[in-house]
C-alpha cells in the first residue's frame, strides 16, 4: 500500500480545495496504460474533480474519450424588480449635496431639505404618501457548525458553508439574492 500523498484540488462540490486521491493517481500514471482512466476523486464528498487518461509516446489524443458530464439543466432567469411594483427593495439611501439643498433618493423618490435631516424626514414623508413599501433586508448572522462558518440565508433559509473566517456578504445559492453578514 503507498503512503498518502498530499495532493489538492478545488472541489466544485466542497467549494473547497480538498486533498485527492493522490496515491492512486501516481500508482496509475506509474502502471496506467494508453487510453486507460482514472477519475480524481475529493477524499471529503468524493466528487469527480478531473478524469484522467495517459496518452500514447507519440502525443495524440485519447482514442474514447472519457465521459462527460450533462449540461445544467437551463433554469429560469431571476426576476428583475419591476420598476411598476409598489414594494421596493433598498439596501441605502443616496445622499448628496445640491448647491444649498441636501437630497436624499431612494430608486427615484426624493426628499429634499436644508440640512441632513430635512432631507430625512421630507422622504420619510414623501414615501408615507406615496403607494410604496420599502422593503429593508435582514441581514444574515453567522455561526459555527463542525469548525466550518456558516450563515443561513434570512430569505430562504438555506445554509451555506465558507472557507473562509470572516464574511462580510454573500449571494444566496438559494434564491439569488445578495446577503449582507452582520458581525
Amino acid at each position: 500500500m503507498s503512503a498518502r500523498e498530499n495532493i489538492w484540488a478545488y472541489c466544485d462540490v466542497c467549494r473547497e480545495t480538498r486533498p485527492v486521491n493522490g496515491g492512486e493517481l501516481r500508482e496509475y500514471l506509474i502502471s496506467g496504460s494508453p487510453h486507460s482512466y482514472i477519475d480524481l476523486l475529493c477524499s471529503v464528498c468524493f466528487n469527480v474533480i478531473a478524469t484522467i487518461s495517459i496518452g500514447p509516446p507519440d502525443g495524440t489524443p485519447p482514442v474514447d474519450p472519457p465521459l462527460h458530464l450533462p449540461p445544467p439543466e437551463a433554469t429560469e432567469p431571476e426576476a428583475v424588480e419591476d420598476p411598476n411594483s409598489p414594494l421596493r427593495r433598498v439596501h441605502q439611501i443616496e445622499l448628496r449635496r445640491q448647491r444649498e439643498c441636501v437630497k436624499a433618493s431612494i430608486d427615484e423618490i426624493e426628499g429634499t431639505g436644508a440640512k441632513l435631516p430635512d432631507a430625512l424626514r421630507d422622504l420619510a414623508n414623501v414615501v408615507e404618501q406615496s403607494d410604496l413599501t420599502i422593503w429593508v433586508p435582514v441581514a444574515a448572522s453567522t455561526f459555527t457548525e463542525d469548525g466550518q462558518l456558516k450563515a443561513a440565508c434570512p430569505e430562504c433559509g438555506r445554509v451555506t458553508t465558507f472557507g473562509f473566517d470572516k464574511v462580510f456578504a454573500y449571494v444566496c445559492e438559494g434564491c439569488g439574492l445578495g446577503i449582507r453578514v452582520q458581525d
